[in-house]
């Protein structure tokens, strides 16, 4: 029997490590929902929902040159904005040996969305390399999967690879952002909802963004 080609989840040719806006879409193996639950409308994360939370604000304490946008941790997904740019030259980067957790901030608990505009973090010290779109994630996916293990979690698995979309213009940024924002109020209808009867048919309000296609890659 022929095995079916593996859809391409990156766009041929772009090159992911320069200068870019995009809107990523990290899911769990199987769609098992290890982060928490939703009630009425809001994100209640568990434990281990606080670990991928502290672990993705990680990537913008450890990469000077990485932005982190609007972002929502959903029991089974993330669906984030993250922005890369100012070049810092070669050197060696402090990624995946670390899995040093971010110390909480006093918003990580009953979390929702995330707001604010797509502003630098703190700063690291020290040489870099530059990584891509695909090695950030995977540092991230990386480092909390060994702190989620550390935890007492080991069956814990992220699914491979991961969906982007790159934000060329202002109102896909809106677009994208509103979708963010609304995306647990949406989650009896989500595509990635075990539970949902319309997983793979999303219309009205929970349709996504037109250019943001946000589900998982396939299994």
């Amino acid at each position: 029997m022929k095995i079916p080609d593996r859809k391409r989840n990156r766009l041929a040719g772009y090159d992911y490590s320069r200068d870019g806006l995009y809107f990523v879409t990290i899911c769990v193996h199987n769609r098992t929902e290890w982060f928490g639950r939703v009630a009425d409308g809001v994100v209640v994360l568990n434990d281990i929902g606080r670990i991928a939370d502290e672990q993705w604000r990680w990537l913008g304490q450890q990469y000077p040159y990485v932005d982190l946008g609007p972002y929502v941790i959903m029991p089974n997904h993330i669906h984030a904005l993250i922005r890369t740019n100012n070049p810092v030259g070669n050197g060696r980067d402090r990624s995946a040996g670390n899995a040093r957790r971010v110390a909480p901030s006093d918003h990580v608990g009953l979390i929702d969305t995330h707001d604010g505009a797509c502003g630098p973090g703190p700063v690291a010290t020290g040489p870099y390399r530059r990584k891509s779109l695909s090695g950030l994630v995977g540092a991230f996916k990386t480092t909390s999967s060994k702190a989620i293990h550390l935890a007492g979690h080991g069956q814990f698995r992220w699914q491979k690879s991961f969906h982007d979309s790159i934000v060329g213009n202002e109102r896909s940024l809106a677009r994208i952002t509103q979708y963010i924002h609304g995306n647990p109020a949406q989650w009896a209808t989500d595509s990635e909802n075990p539970e949902s009867n319309i997983s793979m048919h999303l219309t009205g309000a929970s349709r996504p963004p037109e250019d943001g296609r946000p589900r998982c890659p396939a299994r």
